[in-house]
């Protein structure tokens, strides 16, 4: 895997951005230190997982890695960035054709964008079961134990790459949040269904 300048500056920023976010939450005391420390090593394993997610499907290859290069379905024959919009594979390749055929991203960096997109989606996560552990921590035991399902391996392998699957967790979790946390902006539960419905319309359908 060979990496270039800009791989490292997309790794650099990226990280720099989470931690800058965690930090500034932190210090406005809205997160404990026991939270920052796990959203922390919740990046950690995420950002790991992005990199395994790459150096997986450039090896043995994928739909992920033609998702980004604009070629897992080309029956729509388009040409500019607006003629490759439409929904399920149209979506995402659309997504993908401005960082990928405009400012030449890798794979790789393509890889730890969709990570940012689903861990902001983790983070959505974790607020909307912060906020049901406040309101039922009383009557719950080891109620810590809720936030391990964001640890599980599988989570971050599909989420943490270029992939449909990243958009749909996104769409979900902001959904979940909306519906949880913040109650009083349906538009964000609006803008989470519609990502899923783009994504993939039947799921969306269902959610």
């Amino acid at each position: 895997m060979n990496l270039e300048s800009l791989d490292y500056f997309i790794f650099g920023f990226s990280n720099l951005l989470v931690l800058s976010f965690l930090v500034y939450r932190y210090k406005n005391k809205i997160y404990s230190k026991l939270e920052l420390g796990m959203l922390t090593l919740l990046w950690g394993v995420h950002f790991t997982f992005s990199l395994v997610f790459a150096f997986y499907i450039l090896r043995n290859g994928g739909d992920s890695y033609r998702y980004w290069t604009v070629t897992a379905d080309s029956s729509q024959y388009a040409s500019t960035w607006m003629e490759h919009f439409g929904v399920n594979t149209f979506f995402i390749q659309w997504l993908n054709y401005l960082p990928y055929k405009v400012l030449g991203l890798s794979y790789l960096s393509g890889s730890v964008l969709y990570a940012i997109i689903s861990y902001v989606g983790l983070i959505l996560m974790f607020e909307g079961i912060r906020f049901l552990i406040s309101l039922y921590k009383n009557s719950l035991a080891y109620f810590q134990l809720l936030y391990l399902p964001l640890f599980l391996p599988g989570l971050h392998f599909w989420t943490a790459g270029v992939s449909k699957e990243a958009l749909l967790f996104f769409g979900l979790a902001l959904m979940f949040y909306a519906f949880s946390v913040n109650r009083h902006q349906p538009f964000l539960a609006l803008l989470g269904l519609m990502t899923c419905l783009l994504v993939r319309p039947f799921i969306g359908f269902v959610f």
